[in-house]
């Protein structure tokens, strides 16, 4: 019910009273009147309530100017087209539909709302335009419907939820860095069109050339050499495919946004940075870019993705469903967020409170969730925290305990004190009285300090007591969410999750991060702890990639290139498992080639260092601090990964595809200079 609602209700009681008391019939019957229509008016929107706001259905397209898509692409914009419809009998007469907007996409131009009759005759909707910025997927939850009636005495919000992906593949792009990328050898071109310009063991005849020992018989050409009086040699076209597998990092430590500074912005062109700036973007850019190249240049291409838990493998092919299947897979990579295993949950709490109002009104109503009137002024939770909130945080959690202490446990313990003294001989008369003066005038000033300590905190933790109630209600939906749409969070325990997520400030911080990276929404996360140990280092992730590249290794063909794109600046000792890998890759003939990830504002670290114009200020050291940081990190991971052979380079460098295309050239000319028919 509405304030006007409430309003006329109470104006139409009072005329009713007044009305009986004095008995006037001029203000009872009007009063009744008003009373039943008010009755019915409230038994009318019940109806529409409970049976038909249920019927209704959204009918969602998003297309362009060709039709509607299940595919989108980076870098484009696209027309969302919604239309509620009602399939009842009746209408509604008055509702407010409102779409959410994905996190993943940006709003263009357009209305996403529309008010108006709903009725199965006359269906409500609107369409508005989208940019998809980067690649990932784009979460539609549904619509936001509110309805009331005519008079607006009755209001109700509800949320249709219809949970719709559409992955956004990211836009195969050049290399802005330039550089060969077009094969000019091993290249397929279409039928009755010859190019193939290069020695090779296909059936296509490239040259004739002088004889040479060693040369197997079955190239020569008997008919020439007949002429000629000398043998001569075939020289056959090459069409020797190449293949290559990508590892691609998508652990945590690749999801945390980067700071972006006025000179990245600059760099970029933008007025305004993007909501995103991953180190997870610029591989898959990379990526992407590598797939591009090698579908045009025929050659075969695999795809490992490999967090700190498991791997998964899409063996190298090179036909169109196999490319599209990659940019899917890198579009499911890329909808991926951080998540912190140690953080503060106050510092997510009014975005997940946030996203519940919007997404989830029905799951937060007060009949089926709501913190009793009790825990609210009596107990305050978590009972121990590890995260520092001032004194007044914690005299609200330990309120009750103060209570109780003050009021019942010493009372108690000082009348059995005194009993003992009284009964037992030899208790010298001093202490005996003693005893006696703290029950009788110690025990109230006791109970009376704890009283009024309770009542202080109680009125000053007005704050802390809506957190509580917050936690205890968000909590309640993160078990609910667990049941239902698991989101790859740790398992709640079936009885006592509640308890658990309202107790633990570690795994309730945990299950917020994973509900908000599940729709998408972007939100800070700490990136050190209180020893200031950088949490998204994960050294599990380093065996992980081991066994996936152990395992493509095995089931490699020829020499092959396996290029690995991981994070691995903050785990320099921890990489045993992975050099032993790449050994075993290299003593089968095959190549390995590094990427590391690098934030954008950063210098490169083969740049000449230069001097900040803010580097007397905090802000300056700090950023000195950082930058060299990770230029030590990286010299000590490229040196242990240069005994080996293997080169590793910067993922922000210009060159790294082109450098990845010239690696699948050296592989290419390897093969057909070591082809028997080749030698000499």
């Amino acid at each position: 019910m509405t304030g006007r609602g409430w309003w006329v209700l109470a104006h139409a009681v009072a005329m009713l009273l007044v009305g009986v008391l004095r008995e006037v019939s001029l203000l009872t019957v009007p009063a009744l009147a008003l009373l039943l229509w008010f009755a019915w008016e409230w038994v009318r929107f019940t109806y529409r309530v409970r049976l038909v706001v249920p019927r209704l259905r959204i009918l969602r397209e998003v297309g362009d100017e060709r039709g509607p898509l299940k595919t989108l692409w980076a870098g484009r914009d696209y027309e969302v087209r919604v239309r509620v419809e009602l399939d009842a009998l009746g209408g509604l007469p008055f509702v407010v539909v409102r779409d959410v907007v994905p996190f993943a996409l940006a709003h263009v131009k357009g209305p996403t709302a529309d008010e108006g009759r709903v009725d199965s005759r006359h269906p409500i909707g609107f369409s508005y335009r989208v940019h998809c910025p980067r690649a990932g997927r784009a979460r539609f939850e549904g619509v936001r419907v509110e309805m009331s009636d005519l008079q607006g005495f009755f209001a109700h919000v509800t949320f249709l939820r219809e949970v719709v992906f559409y992955p956004v593949l990211p836009a195969v792009v050049a290399s802005r860095g330039g550089g060969p990328l077009l094969k000019h050898h091993n290249e397929l071109p279409p039928p009755g069109i010859h190019r193939l310009r290069q020695p090779g063991s296909a059936t296509e005849l490239l040259d004739l050339r002088d004889y040479i020992p060693g040369d197997p018989p079955r190239t020569i050409a008997w008919k020439v050499s007949a002429r000629r009086d000398k043998l001569i040699t075939k020289v056959y076209e090459s069409e020797v495919p190449v293949r290559a597998t990508i590892f691609l990092d998508t652990s945590s430590s690749v999801r945390v946004p980067s700071p972006v500074y006025e000179q990245v912005k600059r760099k970029r062109g933008e007025a305004d940075p993007p909501v995103y700036l991953r180190p997870l973007d610029r591989l898959i850019e990379l990526t992407a870019g590598i797939l591009r190249v090698n579908a045009s240049l025929r050659d075969l291409t695999g795809l490992c993705t490999f967090d700190e838990q498991s791997f998964q493998i899409v063996r190298p092919e090179r036909s169109s469903h196999h490319a599209q299947r990659l940019l899917r897979v890198l579009a499911d990579a890329a909808s991926l967020g951080p998540v912190a295993a140690h953080g503060d949950p106050a510092l997510v709490v009014p975005l997940a409170v946030g996203l519940a109002h919007e997404v989830y009104p029905d799951l937060l109503r007060n009949e089926v969730n709501r913190l009793p009137a009790m825990l609210i002024w009596f107990d305050g939770f978590p009972g121990v925290s590890r995260h520092p909130r001032g004194w007044i945080d914690r005299l609200h959690r330990a309120k009750r305990r103060i209570l109780f202490i003050g009021s019942v446990v010493i009372p108690i313990g000082l009348t059995l004190l005194n009993l003992t003294t009284l009964l037992l001989d030899g208790v010298p008369d001093m202490v005996r009285g003693l005893v006696l003066f703290l029950w009788l005038f110690g025990s109230p000033v006791i109970a009376g300090v704890s009283y009024l300590l309770f009542l202080f905190s109680v009125l000053v933790s007005h704050r802390h007591r809506n957190v509580a109630r917050w936690r205890k209600r968000l909590a309640a939906l993160l078990c609910v969410r667990a049941t239902t749409a698991p989101n790859g969070a740790p398992p709640l325990p079936p009885e006592g999750g509640t308890a658990a997520l309202l107790e633990d400030d570690d795994l309730y911080s945990l299950h917020l991060h994973y509900f908000l990276a599940e729709h998408q929404v972007p939100c800070s996360v700490p990136l050190y702890d209180e020893q200031g140990r950088y949490l998204f280092a994960v050294p599990e992730k380093i065996p992980v990639l081991a066994k996936a590249l152990l395992q493509a290794v095995g089931r490699g063909r020829d020499n092959e290139l396996f290029v690995l794109m991981a994070d691995l600046l903050e785990l320099d000792d921890h990489l045993a498992p992975l050099l032993q890998a790449v050994r075993v890759a290299l003593s089968r003939h095959h190549q390995v080639l590094l990427i590391c990830p690098w934030p954008e504002d950063v210098p490169m670290p083969d740049d000449k260092p230069r001097r900040p114009r803010d580097a007397e200020t905090i802000r300056g050291v700090l950023r000195q601090m950082m930058t060299q940081r990770f230029h030590t990190a990286y010299g000590r991971i490229r040196q242990a990964f240069a005994r080996l052979g293997v080169q590793m380079i910067c993922a922000a460098d210009e060159e790294s595809v082109p450098l990845v295309i010239r690696r699948l050239e050296q592989i290419r000319m390897a093969r057909i200079s070591a082809h028997p028919g080749m030698k000499g």
